[in-house]
């Protein structure tokens, strides 16, 4: 299956490039790898822009959770959230200047109390 992108008048086409829904938990106080995933920039599907969507929570609210997400351009992007319940964090239109050819897309998770899990599930990122 190919995909495209075509304007449909002003807006541009979203598509999803990646969806996961496992959970994971660190203690560590240090970003830990939890979640990556690569992808292709190419001339007929030129990403632009990323959507993403994260849920996380913390065991405590005694505690932040960090979500730090990463792609092999250097870019390093962080969302916190002192929630004991899962919420989702968006980070929406981040520009993403890429070359051509396969990349790589890093999600990783930390906490600031070791006394307290940090956790994340849901993982969607959409490419326009």
């Amino acid at each position: 299956m190919s995909l495209t992108m075509a304007a449909i008048g002003s807006a541009p086409v979203v598509y999803p490039i990646h969806i996961d829904d496992a959970e994971y938990s660190t203690t560590s106080t240090t970003p830990a790898l939890q979640k990556t995933f690569r992808f292709i920039q190419q001339p007929s599907t030129l990403i632009k822009s990323f959507d993403i969507y994260v849920s996380a929570w913390n065991a405590s609210s005694g505690a932040v959770t960090t979500i730090t997400v990463s792609i092999d351009n250097g870019q390093n992007y962080t969302l916190t959230t002192s929630s004991t319940n899962e919420s989702v964090l968006i980070y929406q239109s981040l520009p993403i200047p890429l070359v051509y050819g396969i990349h790589t897309f890093n999600l990783s998770l930390s906490t600031s109390n070791a006394s307290y899990s940090a956790y994340t599930k849901l993982l969607e990122v959409y490419a326009s």
